[in-house]
């Protein structure tokens, strides 16, 4: 863990250098969770494992270039199924949330990739975790399921193949949540979403 939070740190610097490190950071992380859940397969451990999964992912994707999308794709991919294992596992809100956080993922990287299967397979991703979050936030009504599901919004609603009328309305309700965060929390994050939503709004 402690691997990962000096990743964190690099990765919020920027730069190819730090990215760079941080990459590093997260496997060796990734090294020793391997390890472990290969010892102990704790659900713990294996959770951990997932988010290490994702942060090596999410670095991959940053730095481009074919080889990197390739391990991007890969660690997406792994992560994603230690998700779905834990929800057939344990299935409770956080395995459930974890899953839909993984879909948004692997649909960030179809999307990135363009091409009309590609985008085919990332709206297709995106309504699998917009389904997962949208019940979530249903039954919890906490801030971070609310958090979870408009980021999943945004990403349903500006998808190039949403039509017109719902790519409206889930601009409406991604709107609508932002400034109910806002007005519960003051975080300035939501704030910039409500400037998003109006922007798109328009």
């Amino acid at each position: 863990v402690s691997y990962r939070k000096v990743g964190n740190i690099c990765k919020k610097q920027g730069g190819e250098k730090n990215l760079k490190k941080a990459r590093e950071m997260y496997e060796k992380s990734l090294e020793i969770l391997e390890e472990l859940v290969d010892k102990e397969g704790r659900s713990e451990s294996l959770w951990d494992l997932g988010v290490s999964y994702m942060k090596v992912g999410d670095i991959c994707l940053l730095q481009g270039g074919e080889k990197n999308l390739k391990k991007a794709r890969e660690m997406y991919e792994r992560n994603l199924e230690i998700a779905e294992e834990r929800v057939d596992t344990e299935r409770n809100s956080e395995s459930l949330r974890n899953l839909g956080i993984s879909y948004n993922r692997v649909g960030i990287f179809w999307e990135k990739q363009g091409g009309k299967e590609n985008l085919k397979k990332a709206r297709e991703m995106y309504e699998k975790s917009l389904e997962i979050v949208e019940s979530l936030a249903e039954k919890e009504k906490s801030i971070t399921a609310y958090d979870d599901l408009i980021v999943c919004l945004y990403g349903v609603a500006m998808h190039s193949f949403t039509s017109d009328d719902t790519r409206k309305q889930y601009k409406h309700v991604f709107k609508s949540i932002a400034e109910l965060l806002y007005q519960k929390t003051g975080n300035p994050r939501y704030q910039k979403f409500i400037e998003i939503a109006a922007t798109i709004l328009r």
